[in-house]
């Protein structure tokens, strides 16, 4: 029953960050007044309703591909890799917002946040 709490919690939370985007993109305009606490405002909101929405996407796929008993660990590890996944976008759409994004530099990032969960992955291991 602990691990519906935790789900549940993590949708919410996901559908608050959700809520809090739209609000952001509706509402605070980049151009005009402080710029700088928008486009924050705008990261901050993407970044939380990304590991919300990929960590459940992550962890409904591990549930049906995969049959294991132990749900909560494989709910650490959706969400795990759901705010390693979501941290890549944020810095692409970061990279991206600030003129310098090239091939090479997302090509770069991918393998680099591969060794991070691979990292994580021994170290759950041992």
């Amino acid at each position: 029953m602990v691990i519906y709490k935790k789900l549940l919690l993590l949708f919410l939370t996901s559908i608050i960050s959700l809520t809090a985007l739209i609000l952001v993109i509706q509402k605070m305009s980049p151009f005009t007044g402080n710029p700088e606490v928008s486009v924050t405002m705008f990261y901050l909101t993407l970044f939380g309703s990304c590991v919300g929405i990929l960590s459940i996407i992550i962890y409904i796929f591990k549930t049906i591909f995969q049959y294991r008993q132990n749900y909560y660990q494989e709910l650490q590890n959706a969400i795990r890799q759901g705010s390693l996944l979501s941290l890549m976008v944020i810095i692409t759409l970061y990279i991206q917002h600030i003129g310098i994004i090239s091939f090479w530099t997302v090509i770069i990032l991918i393998p680099l946040f591969l060794l991070i969960e691979l990292y994580f992955i021994r170290q759950e291991d041992e």
